[in-house]
């Protein structure tokens, strides 16, 4: 059983290219901006609504301040090099000034059972970290009380990224619980004659 999503804060920046600039800054399969976005622990997404305009902004959500500034100043770099190979902007920069403005993430809590914990953050927390790049979300274990069961805490700025992570997550706890359920019915001592008599009377 899961929460249900919650707000939380976070921070954004914006950087800005020529338009014939955005496959360089992206790059083949969007490795160049992937490699920025995992170095930074941000999540980049290329906002292009408006086709007519020469311009298109890439927006930047971090959990902190100094990933965002990191994420900035590695973007305007590509953007750089681009220029460099394709001049295009000349005199008519964007203003690609660093600003910082708060924004707001998401966050969900996943809760699996004590037994399949294990399973989830795989060997020194391998598998949760497998999982939390390959979603672009940020995800941390908390560990159960008295009155809790263990947690996992989920946040990312894309609803999808969410949905996909919950979706690993929940996928290998099943795993796990298939997993103990067969060895537990593998191991079970089978019945004799006395069981199925109701043993002495």
């Amino acid at each position: 059983m899961a929460a249900q999503y919650t707000q939380v804060q976070a921070f954004g920046a914006q950087v800005t290219v020529h338009r014939d600039h955005v496959g360089f800054v992206i790059g083949p399969k969007f490795r160049a901006v992937n490699e920025v976005a995992r170095d930074t622990n941000t999540r980049i997404k290329v906002n292009d609504t408006n086709k007519e305009c020469p311009w298109v902004s890439f927006m930047i959500g971090g959990r902190s301040v100094e990933d965002i500034k990191g994420a900035h100043q590695r973007m305007l770099e590509l953007a750089c090099r681009a220029e460099a190979a394709t001049p295009r902007v000349g005199m008519n920069a964007p203003n690609n000034q660093f600003q910082v403005v708060p924004i707001i993430a998401l966050e969900k809590r996943i809760m699996v059972a004590p037994e399949d914990v294990g399973m989830v953050l795989g060997a020194k927390g391998s598998t949760l970290k497998k999982t939390s790049m390959d979603t672009w979300t940020w995800i941390k274990f908390l560990k159960g009380t008295d009155n809790t069961p263990p947690t996992f805490s989920v946040r990312g700025f894309l609803l999808r990224d969410l949905e996909e992570a919950e979706k690993r997550i929940l996928g290998i706890a099943q795993e796990s619980f298939n997993r103990r359920t067969v060895l537990s019915i593998h191991y079970r001592a089978p019945l004799t004659v006395m069981d199925m008599a109701g043993g002495f009377k």
